[in-house]
């Protein structure tokens, strides 16, 4: 009985060592177990990747967001008249925009370094220096006559998408004319979604403006 339990067992043995289905069996719990560990460095590291870019948005928001700037843009207004049938004229105030004919950027930057938790975000701040010089407005160009001109209403618009990032008062200097404070909102809405502003002499018979402002 013993000689023949035995020559069952050996018979057992030679099918698991030679049957490929136990093999593959075989090969695919190992795979699995291999995988385990696999998923779960996965999963530890799509965690961190989240919290390091929650870390980051919540730093950025005290800090402030990327930011693009757009012009500066010279706004003159000017009155168009409308013939009617009944002989009646209606006026509307459109406006005029001008890009600067000369313009240089400058800027020096710098970086920090806070962390939140165990994870640390870069923050950037960069001193920019604009100037250049927008020539005389060409009107005649553009077919508007000269009476019907608003000199004393041209505004400067500069564009910047995150105002909140602005780190001190913008003043521009204008020529001869003392620092101007530029305020927020542009007079170009329609070409600058956001920015600053400021009113600024412009006065027929000029031949050019130089401008320069300050940014951080």
């Amino acid at each position: 009985m013993e000689t023949q339990e035995s020559s069952y067992g050996q018979k057992f043995g030679n099918w698991l060592r030679r049957s490929l289905a136990v093999k593959l069996l075989a090969i695919g719990f190992l795979t699995l177990l291999l995988m385990l560990p696999n998923g779960l460095i996965l999963n530890l590291i799509s965690e961190r990747q989240s919290r390091m870019s929650e870390a980051s948005a919540e730093v950025s928001a005290s800090w402030g967001p990327a930011q693009t700037l757009t012009g500066p843009i010279l706004s003159i207004p000017y009155t168009e008249w409308t013939d009617l049938e009944d002989g009646k004229r209606i006026a509307s105030k459109r406006l005029a925009h001008f890009l600067p004919e000369t313009f240089e950027v400058d800027g020096k930057q710098r970086h920090q370094t806070r962390k939140r938790g165990i994870f640390e975000v870069i923050l950037y701040e960069t001193d920019l220096q604009l100037k250049g010089a927008f020539a005389a407005p060409d009107f005649q160009a553009l077919h508007i006559l000269p009476e019907n001109i608003l000199w004393e209403e041209a505004v400067v618009s500069l564009g910047i998408t995150g105002m909140n990032g602005i780190r001190k008062e913008l003043l521009l200097d204008w020529g001869q004319a003392p620092p101007l404070r530029m305020e927020p909102g542009t007079a170009a809405p329609g070409l600058l979604e956001s920015g600053v502003r400021s009113p600024v002499p412009v006065q027929k018979g000029e031949t050019e403006y130089p401008f320069s402002l300050g940014l951080s």
